[in-house]
């Protein structure tokens, strides 16, 4: 691949346009000087002059990129195989029935600099719902009234409940064998759910946790020797380790359990090796979350946690600024189209002469039949171009029509619910 960008070379063609030698405007765009003139003759870069040779043009793929992105934005990007799977139907509504080939997805992403493979983390959707500007911006709002604007900070509370699988720590590097692709880790315990409930205030202080275990009742001999550590927090039980609505009320989601969590676990590694099987786990869990909610909830976090959130100080900005906040314009967009549309495609298809066209390149090859490829000038290879772009438009129209029939069909399907058939009697028995 070219060690510069087309924007480089646009660059390049306006600075000789404006006077600057060809010389001199290679080296302060940093572009060949061979590929400057040859561009400056009027010939195309190499990829689109053989467009019509690739299954994707150049243009067919910016459109792509940019639906790709779009996802991304709405959070629900799209895997390699899903990508994969929406340019085969292109192709074959299209009349392109041939492989795809083995790396087209990974190489498609490499030559593109717009996206490129991600970690995605899986957020619950009525997370992604809640960040939307528009709901951000209405609760707020509702800070403004007068009631709310008179409460003190040291009276702002923010409380939320947190599940942690007791005995759980990170799955990260570790040394082993040279030979291996990765090895085992055994874990010190039994795996058993434990809730925490914690409140944070804005004026930086916090409240007494409350654990909730997994049991009937606390037993004497889940916490250490000496437990007066833990001063006067809260335990109790219920049968899975979860709250309940006697335990929960209402939380408020804040931002303190995610590092408080990763706190938790890097304690637990270093505890792990002296650990054994048995009730003293509960113990081990008890010293390393007080290890790591010292370090998660001190004052400095605790008050940057609120100004962050925009809640103290009240700054609705600070949520709204945050790259996970779906903006106005991408909802409106999508509320628009129903759902997102999908770029054009292009195909390669074999041409068959006097076969009907069906996308840019039979367009392409039909007029290099008919024309000669020597007749077919700039002027006329661009007006082509765009009758083929109309017929990829189309057909692509048409595929992804089809695709959400298919999609709606399968969801009605499952929405019905079955009428209760009366069985019918066995004559057999009274």
């Amino acid at each position: 691949m070219p060690s510069y960008t087309e924007e480089d070379m646009l660059i390049a063609i306006n600075l000789v346009q404006n006077g600057l030698s060809q010389v001199k405007a290679a080296e302060e765009a940093t572009v060949p000087r061979s590929s400057l003139r040859d561009r400056l003759k009027g010939i195309e870069p190499r990829k689109k002059a053989h467009a019509d040779q690739q299954r994707l043009g150049p243009t067919v793929e910016a459109d792509i990129i940019s639906f790709l992105r779009l996802q991304d934005t709405l959070c629900t990007p799209l895997t390699h195989f899903q990508i994969r799977q929406l340019v085969i139907r292109i192709l074959r509504s299209q009349g392109d029935h041939k492989p795809l080939g083995k790396h087209w997805v990974t190489r498609f992403i490499t030559r593109s600099e717009r996206i490129k493979s991600l970690k995605a983390i899986r957020v619950e959707f009525k997370r992604i719902e809640g960040s939307k500007s528009i709901i951000i911006r209405s609760w707020f709002d509702q800070l403004k009234d007068p009631e709310v604007t008179v409460i003190r900070g040291c009276n702002r509370w923010n409380m939320d409940e947190t599940g942690i699988f007791q005995g759980v720590g990170i799955n990260g590097l570790v040394i082993g064998q040279s030979e291996k692709r990765k090895t085992l880790k055994r874990s010190p315990h039994r795996r058993s759910w434990v809730t925490i409930t914690e409140a944070i205030c804005a004026d930086g202080t916090s409240l007494i946790p409350f654990v909730i275990f997994k049991g009937d009742q606390p037993q004497q001999q889940w916490f250490p020797r000496d437990p007066s550590f833990l001063g006067n927090w809260r335990f109790t039980t219920s049968p899975k380790g979860w709250t309940t609505n006697e335990i929960a009320a209402l939380w408020l989601k804040e931002i303190f359990i995610p590092y408080l969590k990763m706190t938790y676990r890097r304690e637990l590694e270093m505890e792990a090796p002296l650990v054994e099987q048995g009730n003293t786990a509960k113990a081990a869990f008890l010293r390393c979350y007080f290890k790591a909610r010292a370090a998660a909830f001190t004052e400095e976090k605790i008050r940057a946690g609120w100004l962050a959130s925009g809640l103290w100080p009240i700054n609705v900005m600070r949520p709204l600024s945050s790259k996970y906040v779906i903006p106005d314009e991408i909802e409106a967009e999508a509320a628009e189209s129903g759902n997102p549309s999908t770029p054009p495609a292009n195909t390669r298809a074999q041409f068959r002469y006097l076969n009907t066209p069906h996308s840019q390149s039979d367009v392409i090859q039909l007029a290099k039949a008919e024309l000669g490829k020597d007749a077919l000038t700039p002027t006329k290879r661009h007006l082509f171009r765009t009758i083929g772009k109309g017929l990829d438009d189309r057909a692509v129209e048409l595929a992804l029509t089809r695709d959400e029939n298919r999609i709606l069909s399968e969801k009605n399907d499952q929405s019905e619910v079955s009428k209760r058939k009366k069985l019918s009697k066995d004559p057999n028995q009274k």
